[in-house]
């Protein structure tokens, strides 16, 4: 049930085909009740991912908070970083009596964000054309690179030295990843991290009813036309049972193992040793 999702990882497509195929696995896996949750950055230029989101996936498949209105639960925080303690207060609200079968479902989808544009003949991540001026985007994320000691940069930046890995370090190393591809590479391993921080909150978790959880790390990329998204992974969560089980698929949380090449005008994204 999440093949067609795990054939997206790595590979830039359009918006509305990840909240397409996002729909088909909630809707194939066959929940009584199906919440949702979105994580984004603050960033204006997140409307159209969180657009496509709602209108593609939440309309018509979660509960009604209102008469014909759907929406998913939302973090919307400098980074887009997960929240500890968030997924009780999401499942909580999705705790809803449901026809048949009692087992809930759980989307989380997390949006890292870049932006993209290409200049002097060259493609070039982390720079947009915002309203008169050049600006860095994700400029959370970007700031990482210097002295910014912004409580959100500074939570962010200690997450990638997390478990006696110095990711930064490795994404600021010139002979490890190019100067174009580097705020890529930010977006990438914090889509990626924040998704194992959302685990790690679930897993020591108490549901109040069975329930699945399926996880989804992506990045935005916006562009100066309609913005594209790359899967970075996904992990299904089955809490149906007395003990939980947990199964991910995707790239990895080092960024040194991450090939880019690109393809038609479209990224792709692997890990070393993948075709």
């Amino acid at each position: 049930m999440m093949n067609e999702l795990h054939e997206l990882i790595g590979l830039e497509c359009e918006l509305r085909l990840v909240s397409e195929t996002l729909r088909q696995v909630a809707e194939k896996i066959g929940a009584s009740v199906v919440g949702g949750f979105h994580i984004t950055c603050s960033d204006e230029a997140e409307w159209e991912c969180t657009k496509t989101f709602d209108q593609l996936f939440a309309k018509g498949l979660l509960p009604e908070l209102k008469p014909n209105v759907q929406t998913p639960f939302r973090t919307m925080n400098l980074g887009a970083r997960y929240e500890p303690g968030s997924i009780a207060i999401a499942e909580e609200h999705y705790t809803i009596p449901g026809p048949g079968n009692r087992t809930k479902l759980l989307l989380v989808k997390i949006n890292s964000h870049v932006a993209f544009e290409h200049a002097k003949g060259e493609s070039q991540y982390g720079w947009l054309q915002r309203y008169d001026s050049r600006s860095s985007c994700c400029g959370a994320l970007m700031s990482m690179t210097s002295e910014t000691a912004i409580p959100a940069v500074t939570e962010t930046r200690k997450l990638f030295r997390s478990n006696g890995k110095d990711r930064l370090a490795m994404i600021m190393n010139e002979s490890k990843v190019l100067p174009r591809y580097r705020a890529l590479f930010l977006a990438l391993t914090n889509a990626r991290l924040q998704a194992s921080s959302a685990i790690s909150d679930i897993m020591n978790h108490q549901p109040t009813m069975p329930i699945k959880y399926v996880v989804v790390p992506c990045v935005t990329v916006n562009r100066p036309t309609a913005d594209s998204e790359i899967v970075v992974g996904s992990y299904l969560v089955d809490a149906t049972e007395e003990v939980k089980t947990a199964n991910y698929v995707g790239l990895s949380d080092w960024p040194g193992d991450y090939e880019v090449r690109n393809e038609n005008g479209r990224l792709v994204v692997k890990c070393r040793g993948e075709a």
